[in-house]
């Protein structure tokens, strides 16, 4: 692996630096950056799917070193590749940090979020980032895609978006179908699905739905229809012991049931 040799490197370095008889190691800015993209790789290749079967499979390191302090971001991971994953973390974000001194890096103070992680369709997921659905330009007369999004857990539910209408919206074993329009045509389309953080103390729960439409600007008029579809299965994590929960959709006239 990559890391033992990075490992022997930064040894040879600092050698180099307590003797001047000994040969030292020449290290550029580029080569670096390559280096550090390298073993970037490798712990990505490590975490893989991040497979799991329940939410206790499921675990968070920070990874990478900012100037400021802290990590750029988290890595979502399953405990399985715990052991293999240590070393690797612990030595990608040494060498960055030794980066931010060698070079004088600089970069702002504000903190990435920590993920808040559920087990879905067996893979680690962050509920907080979700997943949008997509719509190209060159799809619009095609078949609504088979690839679900995931639904976006957010604390504050006002986000604007692009206008749209929706037209119908069902629940589909673990699916929620959304029939929307919108003009456009000429440019790609993505419709993101916000879930409440917090939901209701009533049985089943009630969560909060909101569905926004970023249109990229599109200024074509024809008026398309496409359908939607996002995997609500994170849901079930979060109600282990329910048989269901309830969702209240923004534009949607009647609750929507999901039953587990």
């Amino acid at each position: 692996m990559r890391y033992f040799g990075i490992l022997a490197f930064i040894a040879l370095f600092i050698g180099a630096c307590g003797s001047s008889d000994s040969v030292k190691v020449e290290r550029t800015e580029e080569g670096d950056r390559a280096q550090l993209a390298a073993m970037r790789q490798d712990i990505e290749a490590l975490v893989g799917e991040a497979a799991c079967g329940a939410l206790e499979d499921c675990r968070f390191a920070g990874l990478g070193a900012k100037p400021c302090g802290g990590p750029w971001e988290y890595t979502i991971y399953s405990v399985a590749d715990s052991a293999a994953l240590a070393k690797p973390l612990a030595v990608y974000n040494a060498f960055e940090a030794d980066m931010n001194q060698r070079y004088e890096y600089a970069s702002d103070c504000s903190v990435p979020n920590e993920p808040m992680l559920a087990c879905s369709a067996g893979r680690c997921i962050d509920l907080l980032q979700g997943r949008t659905v997509s719509i190209r330009s060159d799809q619009v007369d095609e078949p609504t895609p088979v690839d679900p999004g995931l639904p976006r857990f957010a604390m504050d539910m006002a986000v604007a978006g692009d206008a749209f209408t929706l037209q119908e919206a069902r629940v589909e074993g673990d699916i929620l179908a959304l029939v929307v329009g919108y003009s456009g045509g000429c440019e790609a389309h993505e419709f993101t699905l916000f879930a409440s953080l917090a939901a209701s103390k009533s049985i089943p729960p009630q969560h909060m739905l909101k569905l926004v439409h970023e249109g990229n600007g599109d200024a074509c008029e024809a008026f398309i229809t496409s359908e939607l579809r996002f995997d609500l299965t994170v849901f079930r994590g979060l109600y282990p012991g329910l048989e269901g929960v309830a969702f209240r959709l923004e534009g949607a006239e009647d609750l929507l049931q999901y039953t587990f």
